[in-house]
């Protein structure tokens, strides 16, 4: 199906968008313990977590990703905020594109 035979998002009713994200939902946490979704600004618009993480449990992980976990939280202290992250970078692109013209 090409997206020319689909309707525009905007004219969707708000069950009809529910219905949709809720497709979108299950078919990106396949497999995944959560999963998170940003703009193209890069600022979160919002995490899907499985069902089962309604009832306090998340299914298991790995022991490398709970090492990994294990290390970013002993270093929350020298964390900064994504959206002073992400002007950072729009601030180095910026001073390498006056350099580049």
């Amino acid at each position: 199906m090409s997206t020319a035979e689909l309707p525009p998002i905007s004219h969707l009713t708000p069950d009809a968008k529910k219905q949709l994200f809720a497709l979108l939902a299950r078919d990106l946490l396949a497999g995944a313990t959560a999963v998170s979704v940003a703009d193209a600004d890069g600022e979160l618009q919002v995490s899907v977590l499985p069902p089962e993480a309604e009832e306090g449990e998340l299914p298991p992980i790995s022991p490398e990703r709970q090492a990994e976990l294990d290390a970013r939280s002993a270093r929350l202290h020298t964390a900064i905020p994504v959206a002073d992250a992400i002007a950072e970078l729009k601030r180095r692109a910026a001073q390498l594109q006056n350099q580049q013209s």
